[in-house]
């Protein structure tokens, strides 16, 4: 009962002083918001640091995982004039790393098996906030939201994965705010255990090209018991 006035009360607060709202979506809830997810992913993801683009076929599917999945959840931020300002997705890891299984993929949870239970941990998929409402810290607030909501599922732990690339990496863009700092200080650290994916990757050579390459990713775990 403590933890759930003590979350009211943290909910307040932000919607009080940064003027956005975080809701919640399962299960079902989550389709009308596929496109949404969809559309977001490959305009972000394809510029840096991920360079990626897995075309317009993957990124629905990807999106309607969330649906379909037993545990797919969805925390978008909203502005007071209802428009929509960022999202977070997230899946038990389990879930997560069954979707990979066809492909051959690197799993998640063999990698930090032995330094969490990978069973007990709800995965963060896709965190996104719309460029003009960066600097806010919305995405403290998706992750606050989504961690709760794991924690209320008996989820024991948190992950996610952030791509690694050289500081002096050629595509870098100039003013590039690296978001390291963002997740020492939601309470995540790196596991030190490296998965890799294989997607097709921006070449520098050519900017509207796009190779299969192999792509290291750092994982990121926090104990939400803390």
């Amino acid at each position: 009962m403590l933890r759930k006035i003590f979350f009211i009360t943290l909910f307040l607060i932000i919607k009080l002083t940064s003027a956005i709202t975080v809701k919640v979506f399962s299960g079902p809830d989550i389709e009308p918001f596929e496109e949404l997810i969809a559309k977001q992913r490959q305009n972000q993801f394809s510029q840096f640091p991920y360079l990626m683009d897995q075309g317009e076929e993957f990124e629905k599917f990807y999106a309607s995982a969330y649906t379909h999945a037993l545990t797919g959840a969805l925390a978008i931020a909203y502005t007071d004039d209802e428009s929509i300002a960022g999202f977070l997705t997230g899946m038990s890891l389990e879930e997560f790393d069954a979707l990979w299984v066809p492909y051959n993929c690197e799993l998640i949870s063999q990698k930090i098996n032995g330094k969490l239970n990978p069973s007990e941990n709800y995965y963060l998929g896709d965190v996104i906030v719309l460029e003009k409402y960066r600097g806010q810290r919305i995405a403290d607030t998706l992750f606050k939201a989504l961690e709760e909501h794991a924690s209320q599922h008996t989820f024991k732990s948190a992950s996610f994965i952030t791509i690694i690339r050289a500081e002096n990496h050629p595509q870098k863009p100039t003013g590039y705010k690296n978001p390291l700092k963002v997740w020492q200080r939601l309470g995540y650290t790196k596991s030190g255990c490296i998965v890799t994916y294989n997607w097709p990757t921006r070449q520098l050579d050519n900017l509207k090209n796009f190779q299969l390459e192999d792509n290291p990713c750092d994982i990121w775990v926090k104990d939400l018991r803390d």
